[in-house]
């Protein structure tokens, strides 16, 4: 039974780890998901990253001098795989979010809510908190 829950433990932080991410050189697409049409596309020089814990989604976006643009520490409230994409459900200030990582790091994250999805992309590199 320890062996189990040691593995699980590790599996778990490995998990943990391997969801947390980092971004230079940002490009983001928004969508309107119903109709497929894009609302705005650009890019940034800026840094922004996801650290991914038990119970809460860390996010911040620095500009070039790291300096803190915009801090956000998202209400986890469901965690799971789809389809080789881990999928995290949050909530901040009563409104649903859904943030999608592929475990393809080179494949595009994306951010959901309110109908609009952001497609996030660049140069990336795993990170741990």
């Amino acid at each position: 039974m320890k062996i189990l829950l040691t593995i699980s433990m590790f599996l778990f932080s490995y998990l943990t780890f391997s969801q947390s991410i980092a971004y230079k050189q940002i490009n983001i697409i928004e969508v309107d998901e119903k109709t497929d049409e894009v609302i705005k596309e650009y890019n940034t020089g800026y840094y922004m990253e996801f650290i991914v814990g038990d119970t809460l989604v860390k996010y911040q976006l620095q500009d070039h001098t790291g300096g803190i643009i915009e801090k956000i520490d998202y209400k986890i409230t469901q965690k799971e795989t789809i389809d080789e994409t881990y999928v995290i459900s949050m909530k901040f200030e009563d409104e649903i979010y859904e943030l999608l990582i592929p475990f393809d790091k080179k494949e595009k994250i994306s951010l959901n809510s309110n109908g609009v999805t952001k497609i996030i992309y660049g140069k990336s590199q795993k990170i741990k908190d």
